[in-house]
């Protein structure tokens, strides 16, 4: 059909479920959706639930060449990562040829996976898109920011918001990267919040007498009635909750107390934890073989040649591509005895068959964490 993306999923979980399943409600056609997955009770529950095609092979998947049959004949337009972070690096990889090949819009939700990552990865010029949804997505009333790398144009942007708006009520894009972190912070981690809030609800009206289930539901109405209301008024939320607290009234007393025990000022701390937290996490899948590599490495005996988390060789003829990074770390991880005072430029006597061996598993698990 023309000007109907044809969609791969790269992982079929719940996600994944959730916008197909908007999709194919809003009219898209079968012949333009398919779905890899690697469990065969999931495969057969997606092909008979929703009649389209699905692979055990990611490659077939994308490029529909064999086992389609709904799909056959449809170029991909847009692939979507719906894996796990542990596997997400070794998933990419293998799809690598083609997506080169293919050249599709690639649209990441795999949580703390940085665009240069998979660029990395994949490397080519194919245009990227990290997508942040929350978990009310499956039920229809997710909230999501978009980023996009430079390569991707207007058309594709406007295939992102396709794709988004079956599991989005409000979306966003933001202008850089870091805005996703923002973003996780107010809408992919906030439904926490709110169940909290819900959570402390309940609760208390327990304390006060009002059976547990009715005073579930009675808050969390409450929370749906008033977030309607913040969509759908013309008044900012600051006048809404004035327009509802009278002075010296029932719901004066709440918010002031609130107020007085700092609830405002713990939400905002929370959220900012919540942001750092995740340019830490980056930082930490960007480093954790770097450090490993200090602690496990240096000071000991070396080899000429290790396996680094892209599973390339690195001889001592790249040690000025590779051993850069690793001066950065050390030197950002003094705290490590073993990176203390290393000369990183060092070259590295050889270690025995055994020694490599050794390091060659340990390097291979982490990439799996």
């Amino acid at each position: 059909m023309a000007g109907v993306p044809c969609i791969t999923f790269i992982g079929g979980g719940n996600m994944c479920e959730a916008i197909l399943s908007g999709l194919l409600k809003t009219g898209h056609p079968t012949t333009h959706v398919r779905v890899s997955e690697p469990f065969d009770q999931r495969r057969d529950y997606l092909r008979k639930t929703y009649k389209i095609d699905v692979f055990e092979s990611n490659e077939d998947a994308i490029t529909g060449k064999q086992g389609a049959s709904v799909s056959a004949n449809t170029q991909v337009d847009v692939v979507v990562l719906a894996v796990k972070p542990q596997v997400v690096g070794d998933v990419v990889r293998g799809l690598a040829s083609a997506l080169n090949k293919a050249s599709p819009l690639v649209i990441s939700i795999v949580a703390g996976v940085m665009i240069k990552d998979l660029s990395r990865w994949i490397g080519g010029q194919v245009p990227l898109v990290r997508l942040m949804p929350n978990t009310p997505a499956l039920v229809g009333e997710g909230a999501a920011g978009m980023f996009a790398d430079t390569l991707v144009n207007s058309e594709q942007r406007k295939h992102t918001e396709y794709v988004v708006s079956n599991i989005a009520k409000e979306y966003v894009w933001v202008e850089n990267e870091a805005g996703i972190d923002a973003v996780t912070a107010i809408s992919g981690s906030g439904p926490a919040y709110f169940f909290l809030i819900i959570e402390a609800m309940q609760k208390a009206g327990e304390q006060m007498g009002v059976p547990a289930e009715a005073a579930k539901r009675l808050a969390a109405q409450t929370a749906l009635g008033a977030a309607k209301m913040v969509l759908t008024s013309d008044d900012d939320v600051q006048t809404l909750r004035r327009k509802v607290t009278s002075p010296n009234g029932t719901t004066h007393a709440a918010i002031e107390q609130m107020i007085a025990c700092k609830v405002p000022e713990g939400i905002t701390s929370g959220m900012e934890s919540c942001q750092a937290r995740c340019g830490s996490l980056s930082a930490e899948q960007q480093n954790l073989l770097f450090q490993c590599y200090c602690k496990t490495v240096y000071n000991t005996n070396f080899i000429d040649q290790y396996p680094t988390d892209d599973k390339i060789i690195c001889t001592r003829n790249d040690k000025d591509r590779y051993y850069g990074n690793m001066t950065e770390i050390c030197e950002n991880y003094q705290k490590y005895d073993d990176c203390a005072g290393v000369d990183i430029g060092a070259a590295p006597p050889a270690l025995s068959v055994a020694k490599v061996a050794m390091l060659a598993v340990l390097f291979s698990s982490l990439v799996l964490l």
